[in-house]
């Protein structure tokens, strides 16, 4: 089977927040990056294949966790002001679905993780306690919140401290990375070519150097026609805070 065809249902997306457009908007944003990067690149159409099972699933969000006391009275969580234990078991859901019809997840966790400024305390006691129980599966990216601690080092201590040692693969502080999915060993006895997920540190005004050589060569060299690339940021935002480039 060729490597374009790939399921129409491969990028399932959740609502990780209840009435919060800005999970809506990322989704829409998500697919668009994806879209720009293979034409941009030479990459053919994709098409359906003649099964309805997903090859994977994507689920995406940002702005997650953020402990403080909200002001309606909350019986069960109280510090919960983004709803990311609800969101937390909404994730639970969809993971166990997936396992149990043996199809390949991930998270992508599209930065803003533990607000308000990424510190060590609100990652663990906030992200860690909510999002945190699923770490296997979030494949992350830094936002703007994390850059206000300092270099956003708790962000990278967290992860590298979790197993997801790729946020650093290409420098201690660098946030960006590539990987297939699904990985070798779920496609296993499976004619089917994994798409390559392209993580990207958006960080505003001065980004990591050598990113966009890196992405270029990364493209060039990996031989996918399927590119999926994710970050905080992006070019089109219906949002408040409108277009960021």
């Amino acid at each position: 089977m060729a490597d374009t065809q790939v399921s129409a249902h491969f990028l399932r997306a959740i609502y990780a927040s209840q009435n919060n457009a800005c999970f809506r908007l990322r989704r829409i944003a998500l697919v668009a990056t994806a879209v720009i990067l293979v034409a941009q690149f030479g990459g053919p159409s994709v098409r359906a294949e003649s099964s309805d099972k997903p090859i994977g699933i994507l689920l995406a969000a940002g702005d997650i966790a953020e402990c403080k006391k909200v002001r309606r009275k909350v019986t069960s969580t109280p510090e919960d002001g983004y709803r990311q234990q609800a969101t937390a078991k909404l994730l639970g859901k969809e993971i166990s679905a997936a396992k149990a019809e043996g199809t390949p997840i991930r998270v992508l966790a599209l930065g803003d993780l533990a607000y308000d400024v990424g510190s060590p305390d609100q990652f663990e006691n906030c992200f860690h306690k909510s999002w945190g129980q699923h770490i296997k599966y979030i494949l992350p990216v830094p936002g703007n919140h994390e850059y206000k601690s300092k270099g956003a080092q708790p962000y990278f201590d967290y992860f590298k401290k979790h197993d997801r040692k790729m946020v650093s693969e290409n420098g201690t502080t660098a946030g960006y990375y590539s990987l297939n999915f699904p990985d070798d060993e779920e496609l296993a006895g499976r004619k089917i070519k994994p798409w390559c997920l392209i993580a990207l540190n958006s960080k505003k005004g001065t980004p990591p150097e050598n990113q966009l050589d890196w992405l270029r060569n990364d493209l060039k060299s990996n031989g996918h026609r399927c590119v999926l690339a994710f970050a905080h940021y992006f070019a089109f935002s219906s949002s408040r805070h409108g277009h960021t480039t």
